[in-house]
């Protein structure tokens, strides 16, 4: 009997911290529950985190992030308020999606979704193609580009190099550079299909809440209302172009050809064996997290964020809770259930130290800095009164001009200095032209994102230049037609659906010195 509760005494120790990640949380809620007060509320919060710092029950600075998810919960700060003071709330949401991301690459899991989409697709050449293309626009909308271009990139040279290796004949280099600048359109172009998908989107949402205090039509369900049917008709562009330019110049599929492709996939997804625990969790995690960013205020019909505020305080609850509440989750939920004692949580802190990308981070802050040092110095105010000349010119063709800045300035710099540069000015520059911010500021934050034709413009395009390789014609000539397909594709949504879910005929009220 001894050695039976030894034993099982020893067990318990050794999954001490997953017990009581779950268990201090519940012996301590009737302190907010009981009494209710502000004071009480903050008590529980002061105590978790108390008892896990102590505990050690996740990394401390992991533990640090919880007042981020139960301060704005019981109504002691806002959101913004909130993540302030570590940063800036769009900043938190990144740092929570490039967590996620994190914890996705690490169990594989983005493979198995790749390949298993593209054993359902086919392996013909032109199928193969879309195949990929529509994997990585999946993967890059809900995963950052920056963590997730390079893997497909791998993965399209591990599919292609047995083909080269029989032959180098003219129509399977055509076939290898199809692919991958299909790869590379698609991962330029999946960025703009969630609010967390690209650095300039988040620029956009920054600007948009610092200069417009009431305003909050720009949320994470209508980026995806407006944004994913435009991002769709551009990578269905992008396949038909690449079909016209490339594929033509293949012939007739292979039949020889197309098996030896099918039993690669095959091989690939069979050597990474039945589906873990940890990638479902991971999965089931992921997709609860979308969920949530997405119904938080869908608009169309009120939110879990309406429901737990109050209409009249709507954004006191953002998109960073669900954010940070889920990567709270990953630290904590262990890996392998069924050995409780020696599993590691889904996501190790030394993995998310090692993986995730803190300079994007960095890069984005600096961003936000020199957008605040330019409307605080005045620069933005002068830079749009310079355009007011617009004025003149109809809101459709001022909106066509500054796309046209933006396509041609990030082929040079980086998407996120371009959209850094132009969103301050573009913010002043609708005050004086008369336009609503949303419609000039929306395009051109897509168009931060078409650069396909100079391998320097971003990581896919260099990366693609050289493990095509291509030459600079062969990159800049498709490139430049691509840019203006995805550009005529951003200025039919602006003018058609992006009224009705943006509203861009009804006043909005700001903080700034704009007025509508």
């Amino acid at each position: 009997m001894f050695v039976v509760i030894w034993s099982t005494l020893k067990k318990i120790f050794r999954i001490r911290k997953t017990l009581f990640a779950f268990l201090i949380p519940l012996l301590l809620i009737p302190i907010p529950a009981k009494i209710g007060t502000p004071e009480a509320k903050c008590a529980y919060v002061l105590l978790l985190m108390a008892c896990f710092w102590l505990m050690e029950i996740m990394p401390l600075a992991v533990t640090a992030l919880i007042p981020v998810v139960f301060l704005p919960l019981f109504g002691i700060l806002s959101t913004d308020e909130t993540c302030k003071i570590y940063m800036k709330e769009i900043n938190m949401i990144f740092l929570g999606s490039l967590i996620a991301a994190t914890a996705v690459e690490h169990c594989n899991l983005h493979n198995r979704l790749a390949l298993r989409i593209l054993l359902l697709v086919g392996t013909s050449p032109r199928w193969l193609m879309l195949g990929f293309m529509l994997t990585t626009v999946l993967l890059v909308s809900v995963i950052p580009m920056e963590k997730m271009t390079d893997r497909k990139l791998s993965m399209a040279s591990v599919t292609t190099d047995p083909i080269e290796q029989d032959s180098r004949s003219k129509e399977e280099k055509n076939l290898r550079k199809a692919l991958f600048m299909g790869v590379c359109y698609s991962a330029n172009i999946g960025g703009t299909g969630t609010l967390t998908g690209t650095t300039p989107n988040l620029i956009l949402k920054g600007q948009i809440d610092d200069d417009f205090k009431d305003y909050s039509k720009l949320t994470f369900a209508s980026w995806m209302l407006f944004n994913i049917p435009g991002t769709i008709l551009c990578v269905i562009l992008a396949w038909a172009w690449l079909q016209i330019l490339f594929m033509r110049q293949c012939g007739k599929d292979k039949k020889n050809s197309n098996d030896s492709v099918k039993t690669i996939i095959e091989k690939n997804y069979k050597d990474l064996g039945s589906i873990t625990f940890h990638e479902a969790a991971v999965l089931v995690l992921f997709i609860i997290l979308l969920i949530l960013w997405f119904c938080r205020d869908p608009g169309f019909m009120p939110g879990w964020g309406v429901a737990l505020s109050g209409e009249e305080n709507k954004t006191f609850l953002k998109d960073a809770i669900p954010a940070i509440a889920i990567v709270l989750l990953l630290f904590v939920i262990p890996a392998r259930p069924m050995e409780p004692e020696t599993s590691p949580p889904l996501l190790e802190w030394k993995i998310a130290q090692q993986n995730v990308s803190w300079g994007v981070i960095l890069l984005l802050g600096g961003g936000f800095a020199l957008a605040e040092g330019t409307t605080r110095s005045g620069l933005s105010f002068w830079l749009g009164d310079q355009l007011a000349v617009l004025q003149a010119l109809s809101a459709e063709v001022v909106v066509l001009i500054v796309c046209l800045i933006a396509l041609t300035l990030t082929e040079v710099a980086s998407n996120t200095a371009t959209a850094t540069i132009m969103m301050p000015v573009l913010s002043n520059l609708a005050e004086a032209v008369g336009i609503h911010p949303i419609k000039i500021m929306m395009p051109v934050a897509m168009c931060c994102s078409y650069a396909f034709i100079l391998p320097v413009a971003t990581a896919p395009n260099a990366i693609v230049f050289e493990a095509a390789p291509l030459t600079q014609t062969e990159m800049a000539l498709p490139g430049f037609i691509m840019k203006l397909l995805c550009l005529s594709v951003s200025m039919l949504m602006i003018h058609t659906i992006g009224n009705p879910i943006f509203k861009m005929d009804v006043p909005i009220s700001t903080n700034s010195t704009l007025g509508y």
